[in-house]
């Protein structure tokens, strides 16, 4: 993995210089910036920044082809590969939609992936050759030559892309790689490097040799209200750019970015459309970091694993006990998922903390049994359980395989009170009354039925939270 930045070219040339330089002496592989009207020209910065770095590489990240004319990139390209001794490369686009609508060009209509994969044909030869000859559906030339010459044997020309399908496996058949741009989950990734795939196998290619890139939008700074408004301002450049099938793949309605694209249409970058992309952004961050942090291996197919693990929770059930793992070791499970959840159909004194061995038969979270039904398989996903089965026989406790830290002291001594309250509540109400009484009941704030029948059941009302009514309702052993 190659870890580069790409700037803005925002600043003052000195400070974006210097920059630059910071980041060659830190070993960053390449230093890219935005081509684009609203930014300082990135190709005089990089010009300026040749001759004090020795190995950073450098690039447009993107440079478009319905505002520049391919072989004029090309031209330039090939002189600041000249200037910079080999050390150029260039991801290339359609272009950013929003910039475009303020240049009023209808890109909609005028086949910008076709566009774009004549271009980069166009682009690929000049170099290569520095001639060309070429009657295209967008371009033509004919006799056109330059005597600006790149250092190295070939520049590497990739793609920059959103939205995908088509653009993706374009960019695997025909380009040195891609790089997605706004890109902040597991799905877009995977939809990208699955495309890439099938473009590059299509072409008798293999994806390893690809540059497949994320460019995502980082801010740092000492203050962190100040570097915030900063990637505020940032993304609302850029959120305009992404088309609904990537916001979709975020979780994103691409109407509800509307009033932000209009503003920024407009040149009116006010407090509102700010405020509403902010909201937008933090619930999706914090949507996307729970995500991160739950996220798990999940069993794909039903195996039989001898295993070892450690109870992080137990439910006592009418036939044996159910119990969830974690730290699990299997020679059968590559990789082993976070947790597990196992039936012990012969019961057991277990408690939380315990080292357990055994033998089980794991399977898949189970998938909703019908559209709408209860999704089994979602919630366990968010506890981190990636594998649910029973166990041959009963397990057997082991020594630990290492000490517990202080935060897992706690939450086992957390947990071993809540099995202790439980059993005890059973013990007093025999059967699956028992269950019913350790259970809080809740209903939505504006359903009134449901809240009429829990207050007739004798619920005593204890909070609402979130928008739930929460009761506390005592079973009986009436009819």
């Amino acid at each position: 993995m190659k870890f580069s930045y790409c700037m803005l070219p925002d600043y003052p040339l000195d400070d974006s210089i210097e920059t630059i330089k910071t980041a060659d002496e830190l070993g960053f592989h390449a230093c890219y910036a935005v081509d684009e009207t609203w930014h300082k020209d990135l190709w005089v910065l990089f010009a300026a920044a040749a001759d004090k770095t020795k190995n950073i590489r450098f690039g447009p990240n993107v440079t478009h082809v319905f505002l520049r004319e391919p072989t004029l990139i090309c031209q330039q390209l090939a002189t600041l590969d000249e200037l910079t001794g080999g050390r150029m490369e260039c991801v290339v686009s359609t272009g950013n939609f929003g910039l475009m609508q303020q240049y009023h060009v209808d890109w909609e209509n005028r086949k910008p992936l076709s566009r774009l994969r004549e271009a980069l044909h166009v682009m690929r030869t000049f170099l290569d050759d520095g001639k060309i000859d070429f009657e295209g559906d967008f371009f033509q030339y004919t006799g056109l030559f330059t005597a600006a010459r790149p250092a190295q044997e070939r520049i590497p020309l990739l793609m920059g892309g959103m939205k995908g399908p088509r653009s993706f496996r374009t960019a695997g058949e025909i380009a040195d790689g891609l790089h997605q741009a706004l890109a902040y989950s597991r799905e877009a990734y995977d939809y990208q490097v699955d495309n890439m795939r099938q473009g590059a196998e299509k072409a008798g290619r293999s994806l390893d040799d690809l540059d497949v890139g994320a460019w995502v939008v980082t801010v740092v700074g000492e203050d962190s209200a100040a570097a915030k408004h900063a990637a505020r301002l940032l993304v609302a450049f850029y959120i305009s750019s992404m088309p609904a099938e990537q916001l979709a793949r975020h979780g994103i309605d691409a109407a509800e970015l509307q009033p932000v694209v209009d503003a920024l249409g407009a040149g009116d970058l006010n407090t509102g459309a700010l405020g509403l992309l902010a909201a937008l952004l933090l619930g999706f961050g914090l949507a996307k970091l729970r995500e991160r942090m739950v996220e798990t291996p999940v069993l794909d197919r039903a195996v039989v694993a001898h295993l070892t693990g450690r109870i992080v929770a137990l439910e006592p059930r009418e036939h044996g006990i159910r119990l969830v793992l974690d730290q699990v070791r299997s020679g059968t499970l590559q990789p082993a998922p976070r947790r597990i959840r196992v039936a012990v159909l012969t019961g057991g004194d277990f408690r939380p903390g315990q080292w357990l061995s055994m033998t089980a038969r794991l399977d898949t979270p189970p998938a909703p049994s019908e559209p709408g039904a209860s999704d089994l398989g979602r919630s366990l996903f968010f506890q981190s359980i990636g594998a649910v089965g029973f166990s041959y026989g009963r397990p057997h406790v082991i020594v630990a395989a290492r000490p517990p830290t202080l935060f897992e002291r706690l939450a086992i001594g957390v947990e071993d009170l809540r099995l202790r309250m439980t059993q005890r509540i059973q013990a007093g109400i025999p059967g699956s009354l028992g269950g019913i009484a350790s259970a809080l009941i809740t209903c939505d704030i504006d359903n009134i039925p449901s809240r009429k029948v829990i207050e007739a059941c004798g619920g005593a009302f204890e909070d609402e939270r979130s928008g739930k009514l929460r009761y506390w309702v005592r079973a009986t052993t009436g009819s």
